[in-house]
């Protein structure tokens, strides 16, 4: 496009006290042969802006000098489009308000008017020289890749892929689900919050694997993840290895339960004290019973097992409380004659769970207490736990069929094992912060870890249950 230059002069706001506009304006038309040159006494006025406006359309002016005001003022107002390159020549906060006006006489200032005349001259020199910008606009890939096929995977690729994206979902197993496929039920969604709903993660593998816009990926790994952000190119290893660009990530890998073993000051180690997980385990299949195959009348769930301890682990998991009241209400429903004991350091119920809570607490068959567990030891053909500091005062013993230990949660990342295998920048994988969590600002940078582009949800972004993960998956 062929440059015409244009200079529009401001005579307002007092400039006129102490400038030529006249002179001001030879400078343009006999110096730098300007085609067209105006003045106006309110240019940032809508006759003044018109007025340029009209040169624009009519007069094919594409570079513009305005000499008026500063351009802190009225940036607005003098935005032309991207097209027409605009310099602003302060000549009224750099001369006629700071330097001195004309005299009784109404002469200018020789220094002022030098001054302002110099200011038009740099600026048009400026403008001459300026270019158009065309912006740098790099093609993005829009699919997305999603590690881990949990509960947290499967419902971040269905919401995904229901939002119209193609997903690339990824699972190192051969069956999609996680750690999902060991719950019998799963706490609480709906009023009144009493119930415990049925484990719905057939169905929900069933609607990943036939939806149109996701492409499973079983039994594989991430060899690599090369490229960038909104370009990543993806490397698949395994028994169906595959490459493929990915736009974004999203990193659900979960997380482990600890290993209770190592907490031998709690019975770790012990026949009959088992994790809740293990429990959840043999709940599914219908059974609750001990090592000999004897029905469990007597289960004590010790909560923060491990948790809340130096030792093992220093965090609160968030979910061992509910997972007891979930378990303690198994054991109830498997047989009415049983006992279900729970020993916490802290009960925590965030949100309606308060109402499950509440309902366990009227069930004669269900006791609770907060304490302190001291020991626990065979005791002929069960297991004894004794308990300080109780909420009544007094030390007690608990004659129990099966021990639980509520364990916590460990994310995946301390496997030391990378998920991604990132090849660019900063290492293999995401950078962990406290604990081996991934996350980052959750205000400035929701769910975004410190590499740009993927994305951590569930429990390898912070401890969670289910249906706190299904809804950290939607973003």
């Amino acid at each position: 496009m062929e440059k015409k230059l244009g200079v529009y002069i401001c005579s307002g706001c007092d400039i006129d006290k102490a400038i030529d506009v006249d002179e001001l304006g030879k400078v343009a038309t006999s110096e730098f042969g300007v085609p067209v040159c105006k003045s106006h006494s309110y240019l940032c006025g809508q006759e003044g802006v018109q007025l340029i406006k009209d040169d624009i359309n009519n007069e094919g002016v594409n570079r513009i000098v305005i000499a008026a005001c500063s351009d802190r003022y009225q940036s607005e107002k003098f935005s032309f489009g991207n097209e027409n390159l605009i310099c602003r020549a302060p000549v009224r906060e750099y001369a006629a308000w700071t330097m001195p006006q004309r005299n009784e006489e109404g002469v200018v200032d020789e220094d002022t008017q030098m001054a302002a005349e110099d200011y038009v001259r740099m600026y048009i020199t400026k403008v001459k020289e300026m270019k158009v910008i065309v912006p740098y606009e790099q093609e993005t890939n829009k699919d997305i890749l999603v590690v881990g096929a949990g509960i947290t995977g499967l419902n971040a690729a269905l919401e995904t892929a229901k939002a119209g994206y193609k997903v690339n979902l990824v699972e190192k197993e051969a069956q999609l689900g996680g750690f999902a496929l060991k719950y019998k039920k799963r706490l609480p969604t709906e009023v009144p919050y009493t119930q415990l709903v049925d484990n719905d993660i057939a169905q929900l593998v069933a609607e990943i694997e036939g939806h149109e816009n996701i492409t499973v990926h079983k039994s594989v790994t991430v060899e690599s993840i090369a490229g960038e952000p909104g370009n990543f190119d993806v490397k698949i290893a395994g028994s169906n290895a595959v490459e493929f660009k990915s736009g974004a990530v999203v990193m659900a890998t979960g997380a482990k339960p600890y290993d209770v073993s190592k907490i031998t000051e709690l019975g770790g180690g012990q026949d009959n004290v088992i994790s809740s997980t293990e429990f959840e385990e043999m709940a599914a299949k219908g059974e609750i019973k001990t090592k000999d195959g004897k029905a469990a009348k007597s289960v004590v769930f010790v909560q923060c097992a491990g948790s809340l301890d130096e030792k093992y682990l220093s965090y609160c998991s968030g979910t061992c409380c509910m997972r007891s009241l979930k378990q303690a209400s198994y054991v109830r429903e498997n047989d009415k004659d049983a006992k279900a004991y729970i020993l916490y350091k802290h009960m925590r119920t965030p949100g309606q769970y308060e109402e499950f809570y509440k309902k366990l607490q009227d069930d004669p068959g269900v006791f609770l207490t907060k304490g302190d567990v001291v020991a626990v030891n065979a005791n002929g053909s069960g297991l004894c736990v004794d308990v300080d500091n109780t909420l009544i005062g007094d030390q007690i013993s608990i004659d129990a069929d099966l021990v639980v230990l509520a364990e916590g949660q460990v994310p995946s990342t301390v496997d030391g094992d990378s998920a991604l295998n990132l090849q660019y920048r900063q290492g293999t994988d995401l950078p962990e912060l406290a604990h081996g969590y991934p996350d980052s600002h959750f205000v400035c940078f929701p769910y975004e870890t410190r590499r740009t582009g993927i994305y951590a949800a569930g429990t390898v972004r912070q401890p969670m249950d289910a249906n706190f993960a299904k809804r950290d998956a939607t973003g």
